[in-house]
């Protein structure tokens, strides 16, 4: 029995046996001094609360990374103690992942009211014409249903998503907040460090519930029924070229504009699209038509007018 368990039966024996504290040690074999000994350790209570509720909102984050959070937010802890603590109390991470996980309530998530309030991030996957998969980043404001920016890439890291909101933050500043999943890109130290340098706040998603993140999923969809299943890809060169596509079905959303790598849209086509509902009519590596409600324009691949 370890020291803590045999002090229990010790005091068991000296009040309900009425026996004495030096019999009672003596039977179990435990020194006095150990029976007396009074713990100095610190009171954890406070730690062990924030530590669950920071793996509880992190499920995939283990004591090192719940260990930088508590350090930004002025915990004095060390990272010993954070790991002893976690093993504790259980909140070691799974290797082997279950079948199903139970979800925690997830309280309404305020609706925003403003542009650039709250975005949306997802991956979106598709193939090319031999078979070799690639990934697309998108990313949604849930306002105004914009897809700022759209990445694609055979691999597409958390520095490279990091790279992709630096590139917003330059041209249209950032959200306040952006809704992700629990992805290993999303979850990466690469994105963590930039979203705390920023000042951004990442909400992750409960486990298995994508209508957690309506909005993207909603664009995700669509962008797969009207872009990547209405297109051929090549090459990744040629995946890239043909991002751009319309919203059509049931709704349009004015001033659908899609950035990316590669693309420099100038004033004159911000312009056109801020200014009326359009969908393009035609997408190649050179150029792009695009059909207003009462015209139809012609744009290079650098946004200058043909």
């Amino acid at each position: 029995m370890k020291p803590a368990q045999k002090q229990l039966v010790v005091d068991f024996l000296t009040t309900g046996l009425q026996v004495s504290e030096r019999r009672a040690c003596h039977l179990i074999r435990i020194a006095r001094s150990t029976q007396r000994y009074q713990s100095q350790a610190r009171d954890d209570t406070a730690p062990r609360i924030r530590l669950k509720d920071l793996a509880a909102s992190r499920v995939r984050y283990g004591y090192r990374r719940s260990h930088v959070l508590l350090l930004r937010e002025g915990w004095v802890v060390n990272h010993k103690k954070v790991y002893r603590l976690y093993r504790e109390m259980g909140l070691s991470l799974r290797l082997k992942r279950s079948k199903k996980r139970p979800s925690q309530v997830r309280g309404l998530v305020p609706v925003a009211r403003c542009p650039n309030e709250r975005w949306s991030m997802d991956f979106v996957s598709d193939s090319l014409h031999d078979g070799r998969r690639f990934r697309a980043l998108t990313i949604v404001d849930n306002f105004t249903r914009v897809s700022p920016a759209i990445e694609v890439g055979v691999s597409i890291t958390g520095k490279r998503a990091a790279m992709v909101l630096d590139r917003l933050k330059t041209l249209h500043g950032l959200s306040t907040m952006i809704t992700v999943d629990h992805g290993p890109e999303f979850t990466s130290r690469a994105l963590d460090e930039w979203a705390y340098r920023n000042g951004e706040e990442l909400d992750f998603t409960r486990p298995g519930k994508p209508t957690d993140n309506a909005y993207i999923e909603s664009f995700n969809g669509k962008f797969r029924l009207e872009c990547l299943n209405q297109n051929w890809f090549a090459s990744l060169q040629d995946a890239q070229s043909k991002q751009l596509c319309s919203l059509s079905s049931g709704k349009r959303f004015p001033g659908f504009i899609v950035a990316h790598h590669g693309v420099e849209c100038d004033q004159q086509l911000s312009h056109a699209c801020d200014h009326g509902d359009f969908e393009f009519l035609v997408l190649s590596s050179q150029f792009f038509i695009m059909r207003f409600d009462d015209r139809i324009e012609a744009f290079s691949r650098k946004g200058s007018h043909v």
